[in-house]
């Protein structure tokens, strides 16, 4: 808020510790965070972990708090993931499941999927997120690029969301 005499709000985006071994396959990142996937919608503060079990295909967890204040509510999140970065060599993707609870009660229960493609010129990312309590769906987006030789560029986008989330 730039306005004379009214107050200022800064909201801190990301201060987190983030570690990866390379040599066990694992990495853990605590602190705020913003989403990086998974099905995570918002900033949270918590922990984000995985584990490579084979090459290019990674497990992964997530628990904690959302920051966006809800009234005086406690809120708490966690789900799970499989990355897949090699489905063939132009198509990589995750499967999700994650949980929201507001005092205590189900807030959110979602499964999804986030896919990209990439190839010469070519990039796409898509993601589908199907809140499984309320039966219905949250995104639905695909977003591209289309580079030619000529350096000309196509951009598309389709996005569709639920206002507000279920």
């Amino acid at each position: 808020n730039l306005e004379p005499g009214k107050a200022d709000k800064n909201r801190l985006t990301a201060l987190y510790y983030d570690h990866k071994s390379f040599g066990y396959g694992t990495n853990f990142r605590v602190g705020r965070q913003s989403p990086t996937g998974g099905g995570v919608l918002h900033r949270f503060d918590g922990l984000q972990a995985g584990y490579s079990f084979v090459p290019k295909w990674r497990i992964n967890a997530v628990a904690g708090v959302p920051m966006d204040r809800l009234l005086s509510t406690k809120r708490k999140l966690y789900g799970a993931w499989i990355d897949a970065e090699a489905l063939t060599s132009e198509i990589s993707g995750s499967l999700y499941f994650n949980q929201q609870k507001i005092d205590g009660y189900l807030d959110r229960r979602a499964v999804g999927t986030e896919l990209r493609y990439f190839s010469g010129g070519v990039s796409v990312n898509s993601q589908l997120d199907y809140d499984q309590l309320f039966k219905g769906l949250n995104i639905a987006s695909v977003q591209g690029t289309w580079q030619f030789p000529d350096n000309s560029v196509i951009n598309f986008l389709y996005d569709r969301r639920a206002t507000s989330m279920l």
